[in-house]
């Protein structure tokens, strides 16, 4: 039995021994397709790959992309360091403290020079992270064909010269002042002129604004005119045929259609290059090069000409949409400091002056007022009223409505501009605008305040320059004017819902007091004895501070109840 124990013993350490071998052979197995997989992956990445002891700097691993790259075989790459491949590598303490203070997986970017074993060298950019705090892996890309295509655009802009440098001239400023000088200066290089002038087109398409000139002086044409589009012949034929036009003469005689350039070739000019200016294919303006110098210029000229009209038209559509977009931001941080200030109280009396200061700064204005209506007495009340004053239209002052222009925007229940040159504009059509028109005011804008399609009043802005206000003021106005009257219903239904709530409080007073009253006159005992509680509730239900009741007998009025003295 006991021989039979042993040999059990040793068979059954026979079998475990054997599983133990077959679990070792799988994952020794497991490891090589592990490894093999690593090797592959490595092996097939666009990258030159290397792995490296963190201890002492020593290669352990290298990709085939590296070695063909180098020139070294594995085995030479692991007989050396990281140091090894840099053209000037940093202190051993260096990388030691990078190491030491950069977390495993976090990937750092570095850019340097490496060598081959030929002694050639090329620039490289190395993503290098820890694997673990054994081992750090490198990913290093020669960058020489990156480098070359970059040196090879530093060059290409370099050479592009002076057409590059009017492109980064036109966006350094949204200020064209100071952008259409330094422009001008670099135009010259390309282009020989004697006077250089841009021409934007008006508003009204009519008229021809001289936005900058620079060279020789024409009389009648300084930098703050604007002049009629009609009779500027030479500008008249870009417009039309939206291309850019020459005209070189020798004898005035030969300038024909173009009489408007007279006064220059007087001075002396002779050759005139007309260049339209355009912005997502409208014309904006007129590009206008001249020279003294007769024939000066070529198709070449042209071209070139053309060529910077486009880019300073960038210009000045962009600084014409930042003045636009300035302009519509402060006019709707207006818009939000007086929806701020018009829910920040009840009460209009105390936010009206703050409300007005705001609506003055985007809108000129020597007066402003709201006038508040009763239409069933076609009256106006003039509730606020700052700036000019004006007889007969002042703060508590009632004004019969019929014949002014609140009666009329009223009516219309739309804003409307006015600018008033005399008397007799006024006197059969708005006779009330008089004595505004006395106390020298001149534009007028007025806006009906709607709310929930009742009109409440209007607002009322005015100025004493003429031609002052334009669509754009009217629209601003009305918007301004659409929170105001939010404010002034609010105001009005707060002050009646107030009104309410006292009547119901003064109602609720007045029946507690009477109950209690009913409540004394019904217990017992004579009407004497209670005569002076009833008084009592009655000067709580008066508020009053006392309440006498008295009887008439023979002496005259005997008293029997009383509160207070």
């Amino acid at each position: 039995m006991e021989l039979a124990e042993r040999i059990g013993s040793q068979i059954a350490g026979a079998i475990a021994n054997s599983r133990l071998f077959s679990e070792l052979a799988r994952t020794e197995n497991a490891m090589r397709v592990s490894e093999q997989k690593y090797r592959t992956l490595v092996n097939e990445s666009p990258d030159l790959i290397f792995v490296s002891r963190i201890d002492d700097f020593r290669l352990t691993e290298v990709n085939d992309r590296a070695c063909d790259h180098y020139g070294y075989t594995r085995e030479e790459f692991l007989a050396m360091e990281i140091f090894d491949v840099e053209v000037e590598p940093p202190l051993k303490d260096q990388v030691r403290s990078l190491y030491d203070s950069t977390p495993v997986g976090l990937v750092i970017e570095v850019y340097g020079t490496n060598k081959k074993r030929d002694g050639t060298t090329f620039p490289v950019h190395v993503r290098f992270s820890k694997l673990d705090d054994e081992f750090a892996i490198a990913n290093v890309r020669d960058i020489t064909d990156q480098r070359a295509a970059e040196e090879a655009q530093r060059r290409m802009t370099e050479e592009t010269s002076v057409m590059a440098e009017i492109g980064k001239i036109v966006n350094s400023s949204l200020d064209m002042d100071e952008v259409y000088a330094r422009f001008a200066v670099e135009v010259g290089k390309l282009i020989q002129f004697d006077r250089i002038v841009i021409r934007i087109i008006g508003e009204d398409q009519d008229t021809i604004n001289l936005s900058y000139h620079a060279g020789l002086e024409v009389p009648g044409r300084q930098s703050n005119e604007a002049s009629k589009m009609a009779g500027r012949n030479e500008i008249e034929k870009v417009l039309r045929t939206r291309e850019p036009s020459l005209i070189q003469v020798d004898d005035e005689s030969e300038l024909g259609e173009f009489q408007s350039l007279v006064a220059p070739f007087t001075l002396g000019l002779r050759s005139f290059l007309n260049v339209p200016l355009f912005s997502k294919d409208n014309i904006i303006g007129v590009l206008l090069i001249r020279s003294l110098e007769p024939h000066a210029y070529t198709q070449r000229h042209v071209d070139l000409a053309v060529r910077v009209g486009s880019q300073i038209a960038g210009a000045i559509e962009n600084a014409q949409l930042y003045a636009e977009r300035t302009k519509l931001a402060e006019e709707n941080r207006v818009l939000a400091e007086i929806g701020t200030i018009a829910s920040s109280s009840l009460n209009m009396d105390e936010i009206y002056d703050r409300l007005m200061e705001e609506v003055g700064k985007p809108i000129p204005l020597d007066r402003i007022s709201v006038n508040i209506l009763d239409a069933a007495n076609e009256v106006a009340n003039p509730t606020y009223i700052a700036g000019t004053d004006v007889a007969g239209r002042r703060q508590g002052d009632i004004v019969q409505y019929v014949g002014t222009l609140t009666e009329e925007v009223a009516r219309k229940r739309s804003p409307m501009m006015l600018d008033v040159d005399s008397e007799l504009d006024l006197k059969d059509r708005l006779p009330g605008l008089l004595p505004a028109f006395c106390a020298g005011l001149r534009s007028f804008l007025a806006v009906p305040l709607i709310e929930r399609n009742n009109v409440l009043g209007v607002l009322h802005i005015r100025s004493k320059d003429h031609n002052v206000y334009t669509q754009q003021h009217l629209d601003l106005a009305e918007r301004i004017g659409n929170q105001i009257a939010g404010a002034i219903a609010n105001a009005e239904l707060y002050k009646q819902t107030r009104q309410a709530e006292e009547a119901e409080r003064q109602r609720s007073l007045e029946l507690d007091g009477l109950l209690k009253v009913s409540n004394i006159l019904a217990q017992p005992g004579s009407f004497q004895d209670k005569a002076s509680q009833v008084m009592g509730e009655l000067a709580r239900i008066a508020q009053a501070e006392s309440a006498i009741f008295r009887v008439p007998d023979e002496g005259g009025l005997r008293r029997i109840g009383a509160k207070g003295p």
